[in-house]
């Protein structure tokens, strides 16, 4: 089925749902620039859960694929979980999908009651507990591919624990969490990784999905970059034996 959709990739189009068949309703929370198209990240209101749908041989979406972050979307789902398809810890999130359809306003108003308190019982205080048991290398930057740990997770921290830095004109959060430990992660928010210009939190957060109780504290979606071998040194033989997903920032929300 994954040659299928690979060969319809350039002319994605919007679905009808399937009769007999329950589609994943996601709110889009976060879209990230990858080498082929982008990622899209989803929330689940009534599973409280986090969904990577995935979509062709690469798992991106074409540029001309439309969606907006806020907007829900139901994806008609073609597996979960589909360990033929990708590796741990990102088979933890995805969903393998076949199509999409819109939801109408009026409905996705209807979700956002309990969210804020959802978000609260998901979110953990420190990075570690979100990609535990999974042990964080390197500078605390990066876990090994093949990990049974969460991809994607909410850190809730305090405002003034966090600020956006430029970097050779690319935008990074500087975190420290409450192990005390310090973070320098990557933004890679719709603009990509080259965006600039962020310098606070109202910067970030352009498309509010969660209506604000707490001023003094932010969601940060904070996921792992698809395993990465680095530098290929001769034919066939790579910088690292064991791919690494390194960390980063997807959004505020």
């Amino acid at each position: 089925m994954i040659s299928n959709i690979h060969e319809q990739r350039r002319q994605t189009k919007l679905a009808s749902p399937i009769e007999g068949v329950t589609p994943k309703r996601l709110l889009i929370v976060a879209k990230t620039r990858i080498k082929n198209g982008f990622c899209v990240m989803g929330y689940n209101d009534l599973e409280n859960k986090f969904y990577r749908p995935i979509y062709g041989e690469d798992c991106s979406w074409p540029w001309s694929t439309g969606f907006q972050i806020g907007k829900i979307y139901d994806f008609l789902t073609m597996a979960e979980n589909p360990a033929a398809e990708t590796s741990l810890p990102h088979r933890t999130e995805d969903i393998l999908v076949s199509g999409y359809c819109t939801v109408t306003q009026a409905r996705e108003q209807t979700m956002l009651s309990n969210r804020y308190r959802h978000f609260c019982e998901i979110a953990k205080t420190t990075v570690r507990e979100i990609f535990s048991p999974a042990t964080l290398q390197g500078y605390n930057n990066f876990i090994e591919e093949g990990q049974d740990c969460a991809s994607v997770g909410l850190l809730r921290i305090h405002n003034s624990r966090l600020e956006f830095v430029s970097v050779l004109e690319k935008t990074r959060i500087m975190l420290k969490d409450e192990d005390e430990i310090e973070y320098s992660l990557p933004w890679k928010s719709t603009g990509g990784e080259g965006i600039s210009g962020i310098q606070s939190v109202d910067d970030a957060q352009l498309v509010p999905v969660v209506p604000r109780e707490d001023y003094d504290h932010v969601f940060v979606l904070i996921g792992l970059a698809r395993g990465w071998r680095g530098e290929e040194k001769t034919k066939g033989n790579f910088e690292f034996d064991v791919p690494r997903c390194y960390l980063m920032a997807l959004s505020i929300l």
